[in-house]
């Protein structure tokens, strides 16, 4: 019976099922693994090292009603999911949201907030979120919006709406449903997609 030293097992059984990767194989003894471990962390710590921005905070000179620092304020509000709203509680701490709960009221969350509703924190507070409407890059307006709808309609109302499609997400509200109807009666060639 010949015995097999379990450090030779792996290199000698990886030559023989695939001998193009055996000659990658190249264990790290404990010195070269502590020293590419200590490079990373030093490339990590490197990283690390970079100064912030100065940046002054100003107290309030009026401060807002009801808000005393430290103390969080608490907001009865609907979380959307798949058309349907779901009571949840969202904490906010001097203005900012910080935490999603479900709101024990609620018949549609009884108390419960699942991933997604605890997820929509960062859709609440997103520095990167767009702040105003846009064409082609530049910052636009509302107004201006409105009126680029209404001349593209204007445009597809001789052949009744052919080309047009209405885009929303699941919708259960009796009123926007109505308004979607009453939409496709005034173009009947349109199209309403829920995705």
């Amino acid at each position: 019976m010949s015995s097999i030293n379990p450090s030779d097992a792996f290199p000698a059984g990886l030559a023989t099922e695939s001998p193009r990767w055996a000659t990658a194989w190249n264990p790290l003894n404990r010195r070269d693994f502590l020293r590419l471990m200590g490079a990373s962390l030093a490339l990590g710590g490197l990283v690390a090292c970079t100064r912030q921005p100065d940046e002054k905070i100003v107290p309030f000179v009026n401060s807002p009603e009801n808000q005393i620092p430290g103390q969080p304020l608490w907001y009865a509000t609907a979380f959307p999911l798949d058309g349907h709203g779901i009571g949840v509680l969202a904490e906010s701490h001097m203005g900012r949201p910080t935490k999603i709960e479900g709101n024990t009221l609620h018949p549609a969350s009884l108390g419960g907030a699942d991933g997604f509703a605890q997820a929509s924190i960062l859709e609440l507070y997103d520095p990167d979120r767009a702040r105003t409407v846009r064409h082609e890059g530049q910052e636009s307006s509302w107004e201006a919006l409105a009126n680029a709808v209404e001349q593209q309609l204007v445009l597809h109302s001789s052949n009744e709406g052919q080309g047009v499609r209405l885009l929303t997400g699941p919708v259960t509200s009796p009123t926007l449903r109505q308004l979607i109807h009453e939409f496709l009666e005034a173009y009947p060639k349109a199209r309403a997609i829920a995705y």
